[in-house]
């Protein structure tokens, strides 16, 4: 009963303002933001809703079965060689290979050690202006956007997250992580974005020396 009653004072607690301002103090990888509205900066070309188009007429065809690959690629195969340069100053620099992506970075890449079946790594980019390395390895056959994005950079992202969102803490090879699942959606032309916590989009932070 004691521990019953400590674990509902902290779930009354985070959803205090003076909680809120705790858990800002606990969790180092995510900030709360004031609500789960979170308004989109001013200035910045809104995008246009989508073309109405004429329904294509209705076909019904057998289903097919979607396997991975025999033979899935290793963590470090890559169907890509040539990089693409940045259009202008801090742009990103995509199509890199891990090695370019050190060398441009100056810090090491930590890459998977090995893939579900089906993934393969089908991107690198590198930002100029945050020193960030991004990994993208997709699904294969693509088919609804299956990724596992993986960031890497030498300082921390301000990553902002709604004020509902729940965060996890858990310690994987003696190193700290936090986890969260949702992501902000906002329709097309809208002036603010809404958190969602059900979005079936998720991430993870962790802090490695």
């Amino acid at each position: 009963m004691v521990a019953l009653l400590v674990i509902m004072a902290g779930i009354i607690l985070l959803f205090t303002p003076k909680g809120r301002a705790l858990a800002q103090e606990v969790f180092h990888f995510f900030t709360f933001a004031e609500n789960d509205v979170l308004p989109l900066p001013s200035g910045q070309p809104a995008e246009l809703p989508p073309p109405t188009r004429t329904a294509a007429l209705t076909q019904i065809v057998e289903l097919q079965e979607v396997t991975p690959a025999v033979n899935p690629s290793s963590a470090m195969s890559y169907p890509t060689a040539t990089s693409v340069p940045p259009v202008e100053a801090n742009a990103p620099i995509w199509n890199l290979s891990i090695e370019e992506a050190e060398q441009l970075a100056g810090y090491e890449i930590h890459v998977p050690v090995s893939l579900p079946p089906g993934y393969r790594l089908d991107n690198v980019i590198f930002v100029p202006q945050t020193q960030e390395v991004t990994q993208i390895y997709s699904f294969h056959p693509y088919s609804a956007g299956e990724q596992v994005i993986l960031h890497q950079r030498p300082s921390a992202p301000d990553d902002v997250i709604g004020q509902s969102a729940a965060v996890e803490q858990m310690t994987i090879g003696g190193i700290a992580v936090e986890f969260v699942e949702g992501s902000w959606f906002g329709e097309a032309g809208a002036e603010a974005e809404t958190w969602q916590a059900k979005s079936g989009s998720s991430r993870q932070r962790r802090l490695r020396h």
